[in-house]
């Protein structure tokens, strides 16, 4: 599993322990079959040359603060880019 990927699966999981109350097992369930959907219809969306409605540097730079930098590189890594 990626950096990226690992990170936000540990922070969500924590999110999810402190407001809803499963244990870390099943919080970390929940999250990484969520984590999975989402990535397969993300690379779904960026791959697809006819679907302009996801916009990948734009949302690093949101999540970033910024452009994206190595983070880029490697969440264009986890699509095939």
């Amino acid at each position: 599993m990626s950096l990226v990927v690992n990170n936000l699966t540990t922070s969500v999981s924590g999110d999810m322990m402190k407001k809803f109350g499963p244990d870390s097992r099943a919080a970390g369930n929940i999250v990484n079959q969520l984590v999975q959907l989402v990535m397969v219809k993300l690379k779904s969306k960026t791959n697809d040359p006819n679907d302009s409605s996801i916009d990948l540097e734009g949302v690093i730079g949101s999540i970033t603060g910024k452009g994206g930098g190595d983070i880029f590189g490697e969440i264009q890594g986890i699509f095939g880019g």
